[in-house]
């Protein structure tokens, strides 16, 4: 069962919430509302504020599924170890590289498997981001 994400942000916490998790009917909403105002989506049920909807992403390009990287991640361990000539001659930090990427409780998270040792793990804030699962086709 996929979560739902989460649409509405504290004004005062900044704590992200799905709509089922908002307080409603927000208490006494006629007395915190400001004229021309937007109109909120629901309480915190954290601290009490005004949450609001976030603004929708919209998606300015399309993904590739073609191998358009700029920039690496590597292991500071096999960056060290190929510097140093510990790694077989003619290896390039892409070939040196035994990297397994997966998602995690909070985003996804680059490992080294050649050292056992966390190279990046990105928090994704409870945010969705459009992805590009398709494999390219010859």
């Amino acid at each position: 069962m996929t979560k739902k994400p989460k649409r509405n942000a504290c004004d005062n916490c900044q704590e992200r919430f799905r709509d089922e998790d908002l307080v409603l009917p927000i208490p006494n909403l006629w007395e915190r509302l400001e004229v021309g105002g937007e109109v909120p989506a629901g309480e915190c049920p954290e601290c009490g504020a005004l949450c609001y909807r976030l603004a929708p992403k919209k998606r300015l390009r399309p993904l590739s599924n073609e191998k358009v990287i700029e920039m690496y991640l590597h292991c500071g361990e096999c960056i060290a170890e190929l510097r140093d000539g510990v790694a077989p001659d003619g290896e390039s930090p892409e070939s040196y590289a035994r990297l397994a990427l997966g998602w995690t409780k909070y985003g996804i998270q680059a490992w080294c498997n050649r050292h056992q040792a966390n190279v990046a793990h990105i928090d994704f804030e409870g945010a969705t981001h459009p992805a590009n699962v398709t494999r390219r086709t010859n």
